[in-house]
């Protein structure tokens, strides 16, 4: 595999290095490309590396709720909420629909529609998310 700094320099060369189903190192692979950009603030090359991995693995959750991330900060909630609901329809893990569930809730916030946003942070701090629970306890609503 080539190194983290030869990846950073041509981010898509690490999909050829991706099997047939994303495994837990190859997971932790991409987000060791994808992180950096989004630690940056660099939403548009993060969502061009994922979406890039959905090309090859169109039945990976995760990579939609990562993108539906990226989508969220580049203010494009709609766009956002198709690939969240993308990843429910493909049955994601506990883990991942908590943040599914509150990445809509966010959404539905940014687009002005607070109560479908607030039912969804309640399904996320039901499944444990530490930041849907703040949001509602800051709110003053019970999870």
């Amino acid at each position: 595999m080539p190194s983290i700094e030869e990846v950073s320099r041509d981010p898509y060369s690490s999909y050829e290095y991706i099997g047939v189903s994303i495994s837990a190192s190859e997971s932790e692979y991409l987000a060791a490309i994808v992180d950096p950009f989004e630690a940056a603030g660099d939403f548009q090359r993060a969502h061009d590396c994922i979406s890039e991995a959905l090309r090859r693995f169109p039945r990976e959750p995760k990579l939609y709720s990562r993108r539906a991330y990226c989508l969220v900060n580049m203010k494009r909630p709609k766009a956002a909420l198709v690939d969240l609901d993308q990843a429910i329809a493909l049955h994601p893990n506990k883990a991942t629909l908590a943040e599914i569930y509150k990445l809509m809730g966010m959404c539905h916030g940014d687009l002005g529609d607070d109560l479908l946003g607030i039912d969804h942070l309640k399904k996320a701090a039901a499944l444990g998310d530490a930041y849907s629970i703040g949001v509602l306890a800051a709110m003053g609503i019970s999870s």
